[in-house]
């Protein structure tokens, strides 16, 4: 409780190198508790396992406007089920 204090004070100090130091504090704790999360993370994505294969396929280029159907609603793709 103590520290909360003290940090809550020099954070609202009007003393440049003072507020400097409580956000440099801070910004540290927020540094260790994102390294904490990333540890935890890559240990439990460790433990699935990995898919065989790309899911997604790079395309090589930009397709071509000719392959697309010119009118919306004229796909050769039967319509989904409602």
């Amino acid at each position: 409780m103590g520290m909360a204090y003290v940090r809550g004070w020099c954070a609202n100090s009007p003393v440049t190198q003072v507020g400097l130091k409580a956000d440099n504090e801070r910004l540290g704790a927020e540094i260790k508790l994102l390294c904490e999360e990333m540890r935890i993370k890559d240990a439990r994505m460790a433990r699935i396992p990995r898919v065989i294969g790309p899911v997604m396929r790079r395309q090589t280029g930009l397709p071509s406007l000719s392959s697309r159907p010119a009118v919306v609603g004229t796909s050769s793709r039967p319509p989904l089920p409602s």
